[in-house]
């Protein structure tokens, strides 16, 4: 799910439809599951811009990650995301026992993106406002890093219509620079919406946790 804006919008955040929720997910759950995993899934919502604006986006996740824990006993957890899911995984990480992050066709420098696609920065000021240094300071890109097990995958789409690889070039580069465990771009198919619903994707997110789990 990713936090919508204007009306019929062609933007990563993605048109403001309510089908658009945590159950964008559930063709990777039910992949997994039916790998038989020895893990728990859940996919998360989170309130939408312009109703509110950045942090309480994070703010929702953390919540539901603590959620998670206390109600289901959760200990370690890996986080994926998508598009602006992706960022939010990343403003995320640094909660306790996160062992690794799976961003796919993100969003990780918000003042880059407006520069690249500035038809964009109307969606950016509805989730962040007007303020460019709160841009900077949101950005995932822009982060520090300084966990030496966190495990980190960026997953980039060559046909997303809506995300050129710029953004994820940019974090790789930057991540390169930090002490976690980077592995290469993973590049796939797909339009930006369409992505991480094939089974290139799913084998990708069931690889990196079966290699977290039997490291």
């Amino acid at each position: 799910m990713e936090p919508g804006t204007k009306p019929f919008s062609r933007s990563p955040y993605g048109r403001r439809d309510p089908k658009q929720t945590c159950h964008d997910g559930d063709p990777l759950l039910q992949y997994l599951q039916e790998t038989k995993l020895p893990v728990s899934l859940a996919s998360i919502n989170y309130r939408l811009s312009p109703a509110v604006q950045h942090p309480a986006h994070q703010e929702d996740v953390v919540a539901a990650i603590d959620f998670l824990k206390q109600q289901y006993g959760m200990k370690e957890f890996v986080l994926v995301g998508h598009s602006a899911g992706a960022c939010l995984s990343f403003q995320t990480c640094h909660v306790k026992d996160c062992k690794g992050v799976i961003g796919a066709d993100g969003i990780y420098d918000i003042e880059d993106l407006a520069k690249e696609y500035p038809e964009y920065e109307y969606f950016i000021v509805d989730a962040f406002g007007n303020n460019e240094l709160v841009w900077r300071e949101a950005s995932p890109s822009n982060w520090r890093y300084d966990s030496t097990y966190l495990v980190v995958q960026l997953v980039q789409s060559t046909e997303d219509e809506l995300l050129s690889p710029r953004q994820t070039e940019l974090m790789q580069s930057r991540l390169k620079k930090t002490p976690v465990k980077l592995r290469e771009i993973a590049w796939i198919k797909g339009s930006h919406n369409a992505s991480i619903t094939t089974p290139e994707f799913f084998k990708i997110v069931h690889d990196f946790i079966t290699q977290l789990i039997c490291s």
